[in-house]
């Protein structure tokens, strides 16, 4: 049988002066270790935490326009304009810009209210003037455009002299027609 030997470990003499501390020493590495612990742990977190929020955060992004979506919904704002503003001074002119801003039944209907909207205008002694404040697109078909849109109504006695009469969600359908968009139904889906 063979028996194995350990190697003997002797002792050498020490190359470090008498009286000085033999105990081991931290160098400027050592005390940087302890202080990097943290701040790796940090890191880790904070990516984890950023892999997380862009896993949830996953939403279906909005659907963009269509051009023609985005034409009808440039025009609908003077389209209302002309539909809702008229001034005793310039009624036929504003009439007449109101009607050409119309297709179909719509305008039809329309025409049929010119001699009661003069006379409100002159029982009232005020003008008339919607403004659009917001414009969305509901859905398209064809040459035609759905939006939604909201209108503040005012009746108008001086030029300081404004008075909110009333503030109306509408859905108006607007068509192109040989280039030119036109309202061609419009209907009333809620008052403020």
């Amino acid at each position: 049988m063979t028996v194995l030997e350990a190697p003997v470990v002797r002792e050498t003499e020490s190359t470090v002066p008498e009286g000085t501390d033999r105990t081991p020493q931290r160098t400027r590495l050592g005390s940087a270790i302890p202080a990097a612990v943290p701040l790796a742990v940090l890191a880790v977190v904070l990516a984890a935490l950023l892999g997380v929020l862009l896993v949830v955060d996953q939403r279906p992004s909005r659907p963009s326009l269509s051009r023609s979506e985005v034409a009808a919904m440039n025009a609908a704002p003077g389209l209302l304009d002309n539909f809702t503003t008229y001034r005793r001074a310039s009624f036929e002119a504003d009439w007449q810009r109101c009607l050409s801003s119309l297709t179909g039944d719509i305008k039809t209907q329309q025409q049929a209210r010119k001699a009661s909207t003069l006379k409100a205008l002159t029982t009232s002694k005020a003008d008339l003037q919607g403004q659009v404040g917001k414009v969305a697109v509901a859905g398209s078909s064809g040459h035609s455009v759905q939006l939604v849109a909201v209108l503040t109504g005012y009746q108008v006695q001086s030029a300081t002299k404004k008075t909110v009469i009333s503030t109306s969600q509408l859905s108006v359908t607007l068509t192109d027609v040989s280039g030119t968009w036109l309202i061609s139904d419009l209907a009333n889906t809620g008052v403020s």
